[in-house]
């Protein structure tokens, strides 16, 4: 009993918590909604959905003028598929420059 009382309070805080981030910026409700469309059917990587996740990604970080640490914001990579095969996927990376000059100059080293 003592737990579930501790688990509903934190539940409470936690909601309120998520609540306040919702309040604050709806543009991150919008983007949480539109990933967990079943238009993206699930992500899962290399499917069809996982392109249309990557694409609207890529939008939303132009949009947020994040610039693409690599070409065209896509970090390619493979994977172990069961014993004998690889898949591709990809991670999308954008970067926010600094706005301290001295981090500038660490990043172009």
């Amino acid at each position: 009993m003592f737990f579930r009382s501790i688990y509903f309070i934190l539940l409470l805080f936690s909601t309120n918590a998520v609540t306040q981030i919702y309040h604050s910026d709806q543009s991150l409700l919008k983007d949480l909604k539109a990933l967990s469309s079943s238009k993206m059917q699930g992500r899962k990587t290399g499917s069809q959905g996982s392109k249309l996740a990557a694409q609207y990604i890529i939008t939303r970080f132009k949009q947020l003028n994040l610039y693409p640490t690599i070409d065209n914001y896509q970090h390619k990579f493979e994977y172990k598929s069961g014993f004998f095969s690889t898949k591709q996927g990809v991670n999308i990376i954008g970067t926010l420059p600094a706005k301290n000059p001295l981090c500038r100059i660490y990043r172009t080293l």
